[in-house]
């Protein structure tokens, strides 16, 4: 579980086997409150923007990204599901973040991925 408002996660060279979760949950140290506006009748919200640089992965290993509304994950929307190459993407979750990473048995390996999140007041 990680409560951080903004930080890095990654897995480079990664070996075989892999199954790491990890929770993204700004609420954990902020509150986590909606703010109305009064003069635009706008109301802002926490959330989490994820970002992903780059992703290579080999075949079968799998990169999952779920939106939560709190840090247990009893209900999930699935952002992002994808093994291979992908290049920039941005994921935001409402307000908690759940990442799953599973890599296969098998010894090809690639180079991996690099994701940054932070988290911010948007617009609804």
């Amino acid at each position: 579980l990680v409560s951080q408002e903004s930080g890095m996660l990654c897995r480079l060279n990664y070996g075989n086997n892999d199954n790491i979760q990890w929770i993204i949950d700004p609420c954990m140290s902020t509150q986590c409150y909606q703010v109305r506006e009064e003069s635009t009748n706008t109301r802002s919200v926490l959330q989490t923007r994820l970002s992903i640089k780059q992703l290579r992965t080999g075949p079968g290993d799998t990169l999952s990204i779920f939106s939560c509304v709190s840090s247990n994950c009893s209900s999930t929307w699935a952002k992002f599901s994808q093994s291979g190459e992908i290049f920039p993407i941005s994921v935001v979750g409402d307000p908690v973040l759940y990442l799953t990473w599973t890599s296969n048995g098998i010894t090809d390996v690639s180079a991996g991925w690099i994701a940054n999140w932070k988290t911010e007041f948007g617009r609804m």
